[in-house]
């Protein structure tokens, strides 16, 4: 890797940095900043991660309400969250709103080549945690 590496899907892009004794990774979403992260080579204790896991199984944690599902293939990779979904091919994103459970399912199958993925136990725990149904 180089002081700065770029990598681009579609309307994604992530820039990878050296920064001191560890990485950074900068993320961009249709032109506006998304969650980093940074990872030092430096080991950390058990208990410098306890309250980072016990807030994310907070009820409003974003961990518990919404769904994401990503997968990268040779030739494109596909990014669900919630009901949207975008494939991203050839330097070009595809979004699609998935508004039932048949849509949701195909787009799991076929665009996410997840025929068995257990979906609908994680779609019923968001509908609990937020009190709203999933799909209207």
């Amino acid at each position: 890797m180089c002081s700065s590496d770029l990598l681009v899907e579609g309307t994604e892009r992530y820039v990878f940095d050296r920064v001191g004794d560890g990485y950074a990774m900068s993320a961009f979403s249709g032109g506006e900043t998304a969650p980093g992260y940074l990872a030092h080579d430096l080991p950390r204790s058990r208990e410098f991660f306890r309250e980072s896991m016990e807030g994310s199984f907070q009820p409003v944690a974003t961990f518990l309400n919404n769904l994401r599902i990503c997968r990268i293939f040779e030739d494109y990779s596909a990014a669900l969250f919630n009901r949207t979904l975008q494939v991203h091919r050839n330097g070009r994103t595809e979004t699609r709103e998935l508004p039932n459970r048949d849509e949701f399912a195909r787009a799991i199958a076929e665009d996410l080549a997840m025929p068995r993925c257990p979906w609908e136990p994680a779609v019923k725990v968001i509908e609990r945690v937020t009190g709203r149904p999933f799909f209207n």
